[in-house]
């Protein structure tokens, strides 16, 4: 199918092409068992449990306030490019693909108040995929801008060997602060690369950035938030208590100028039980009888009533496996840091004498 319109296919075809195709218009449809389908812009299925073999979906454009503009549910092997979603409900699903790629899609959601699983790009019960290139528009609505999870009675392949890398979520949580930006659930050897979490407005995120809420080795890989809604801290990632060999990999610029990043923090309790926690850049410390005290993250250091020399003993406030970074306030005055005087164990005294 190109340039055009198209309707209901009375046979499922093994091998099917949409391109350069342009929806508008809520389209309804019923299922199987009579229950209404909230209507779908692009739906390909096969209740009778057959897989198409091959299907590719390039240069499509939905604009018409569809409930999902596209979904496919099934497919031996699906390719997907340059999709674009504009003031719909629910942007791209996929449900039940065996073997799937993706590279290209912008959505921009409106708010529904009757649908509480609102996603821009949902993977469900599918295997072996690579998603790249993402940009999505919350703002206003209370939805998911990623959701990978287990549905289904599992498949061997189903939920395995999962790839989503360079997506960047705008969120300003006036809709709701009920949803993380990405909810990651039911996923075996997942890596998500190279998010970008862009929060606008004053509205508090009550929810990490990633919610890990079940999986095995699930990697998050250079984590990027940009304008957090605390003056203090702002979480990247929950792993909860049924995650199991989980990881998160960061550099301490990896968060922007001035924001670092500390280890894993139990929280204790069932759920959401390892948080970690990005830090904004917090000032300037003076150090005072040699102890300085820091609640983690980047800051410079200045001696004791700007003495052109003072040691530094002593660190409180910190914890253990924690990184903090500090740097010399002023080039003419020089911090010492001292080994082994007070609680600071180095390869020994180490001078901050450059404020650059």
């Amino acid at each position: 199918m190109e340039d055009g319109v198209f309707g209901v296919l009375t046979e499922q075809p093994e091998h099917l092409r949409v391109v350069n195709v342009k929806g508008s218009g809520v389209v309804a449809s019923v299922n199987s068992d009579a229950s209404e389908d909230p209507g779908h812009e692009l739906y390909v299925t096969n209740r009778a449990g057959a897989h198409p073999k091959t299907i590719v979906v390039s240069n499509f454009q939905s604009t018409g306030g569809s409930s999902t503009a596209v979904k496919i549910r099934k497919g031996e092997a699906v390719v997907w490019d340059n999709i674009s979603v504009y003031s719909a409900t629910r942007g791209v699903e996929f449900w039940n693909v065996k073997r799937m790629a993706g590279n290209g899609l912008v959505v921009d959601l409106v708010a529904d108040a009757g649908d509480s699983n609102q996603n821009a790009l949902e993977v469900t019960d599918t295997g072996f995929y690579e998603i790249s290139d993402v940009f999505v528009d919350l703002r206003g609505v209370d939805a998911w801008a990623l959701r990978a999870r287990d549905s289904e009675d599992d498949q061997a392949w189903h939920n395995v060997h999962g790839r989503v890398s360079d997506v960047t979520v705008v969120h300003d949580f006036a809709g709701g602060a009920g949803k993380a930006p990405f909810l990651i659930t039911g996923q075996t050897d997942f890596t998500l690369k190279n998010p970008r979490f862009i929060h606008e407005g004053t509205t508090a995120n009550s929810q990490p950035m990633v919610d890990i809420n079940s999986g095995t080795r699930v990697k998050i890989v250079r984590p990027s938030i940009e304008n957090p809604d605390s003056a203090t801290w702002d979480r990247v990632t929950n792993f909860d208590a049924s995650s199991s060999g989980g990881s998160v990999e960061w550099s301490p610029t990896d968060f922007g100028p001035g924001i670092t990043v500390n280890s894993f923090v139990d929280l204790g309790g069932t759920n959401k039980s390892i948080q970690i926690v990005a830090y904004e850049a917090v000032g300037e410390l003076t150090i005072a009888s040699g102890v300085i005290t820091a609640e983690g993250g980047t800051y410079t250091v200045d001696t004791e009533s700007d003495a052109s020399s003072d040691d530094l003993d002593t660190i409180n406030g910190t914890h253990a496996g924690q990184i903090l970074i500090l740097s010399a306030a002023n080039s003419a005055r020089t911090v010492v840091c001292k080994d082994g005087t007070g609680n600071l164990k180095l390869s020994g005294d180490f001078s901050l004498d450059n404020a650059e």
